[in-house]
């Protein structure tokens, strides 16, 4: 199985089908939630043969390009193991990671903590609770002055959330593919099953923004997504009744 390596997270993700598509729309197998790509920026897609498969990368985009090793993908192009792909902006290393029916992890680092926290299901906790509004949850803990780490457990198989607190100043946040900003900002797109906080000490501060701007942008964004939602909802009423 061939993976596509995170070097900035550190992780591996693994292509499982034979046509991997990768985009910001959620209906794409690896979701990116960066600006400059594409709601259907690529696909990774596995091309058999009699000499045997090989692995190509196709370009879904008009605006935002892909390379491989720095040279844009007009249409497609071949995947060499270890070769160095931008997708939409987004940097990953292509890797057939199989050998002798195991992953070959030695070319990436180890999986960081906070990844292994995310996949951690179930967590202690000392908090616990339903995540239907999690924006509420954010500022809860916010105004409470709650120092540790939340994590929004996702439905359907998703990405789950990890969010770290100091004293109430939201520090730092994480999914298993994107981080801090990005990750937050595709909260109000998500849907998750619960939330779980964990009391401990202050780690190291990545996020910048101020909690009450991070939070009245969230806001703003989950306004948009429902009003989007019900203008939807009201034209295909429109059109059934028609």
């Amino acid at each position: 199985m061939p993976y596509l390596a995170d070097p900035v997270n550190k992780t591996l993700i693994p292509i499982e089908n034979d046509r991997f598509r990768v985009g910001r729309d959620h209906g794409n197998d690896l979701v990116l939630t960066r600006r400059t790509v594409s709601r259907n920026q690529a696909a990774i897609v596995r091309r058999r043969a009699v000499d045997g498969d090989r692995w190509v990368l196709v370009n879904l985009s008009q605006t935002n390009p892909c390379t491989i090793e720095d040279e844009i993908v007009v249409d497609e192009r071949a995947l060499i193991d270890g070769c160095a792909l931008s997708l939409g902006g987004c940097a990953y290393q292509f890797l057939i990671a199989v050998r002798e029916g195991k992953a070959d992890t030695s070319r990436i680092e180890n999986t960081p903590d906070y990844v292994r926290a995310l996949r951690a299901e179930p967590m202690p906790a000392d908090l616990v609770g339903n995540a239907n509004d999690p924006l509420g949850v954010l500022g809860m803990l916010a105004s409470s002055g709650r120092t540790g780490r939340l994590a929004f457990l996702a439905k359907d198989g998703g990405s789950n959330l990890a969010v770290w607190y100091d004293r109430g100043t939201i520090i730092a946040a994480r999914t298993e593919t994107t981080r801090d900003l990005e990750a937050l900002f595709d909260l109000p797109m998500r849907a998750f099953s619960e939330f779980r906080f964990v009391d401990g000490p202050a780690r190291a501060r990545t996020l910048n923004e101020p909690t009450s701007a991070v939070l009245l942008d969230l806001a703003r964004r989950s306004d948009e997504v429902q009003r989007r939602d019900r203008r939807t909802v009201s034209f295909d009423r429109g059109r059934s009744e028609g």
